[in-house]
């Protein structure tokens, strides 16, 4: 998938969000699967991650959030952080997609 793909399904799916509400979800939008939510409270994307859905570690790497298993990446506000998601801070209104690569 280029990166012009990719931009263009996951702004398909904010969008989507914002016109229609946020409800979890899981997609299949693209190539792969995908989850995407709003955040309620603040605190950091693994543990706003962790209230949403079923999420699986090793040490510091997150390994599988709900369906979503492998390798894994996330994006906050449709921008991808250089952190991992424990150290990623977050406050409500914030969108969260969690992403196969």
């Amino acid at each position: 998938m280029t990166r012009r793909e990719f931009l263009s399904c996951y702004f398909k799916e904010i969008a989507g969000i914002v016109v229609f509400g946020c409800v979890p979800q899981f997609s299949s939008a693209g190539r792969g699967l995908t989850y995407t939510f709003r955040v309620r409270r603040n605190g950091n994307v693994l543990s706003e991650t962790s209230r949403q859905v079923r999420v699986r570690l090793r040490g510091e790497l997150v390994t599988a959030v709900g369906l979503l298993q492998g390798d894994l990446h996330y994006l906050v506000n449709g921008r991808l952080p250089l952190c991992s998601a424990r150290r990623c801070l977050v406050r409500p209104g914030d969108i969260i997609s969690w992403r196969e690569v």
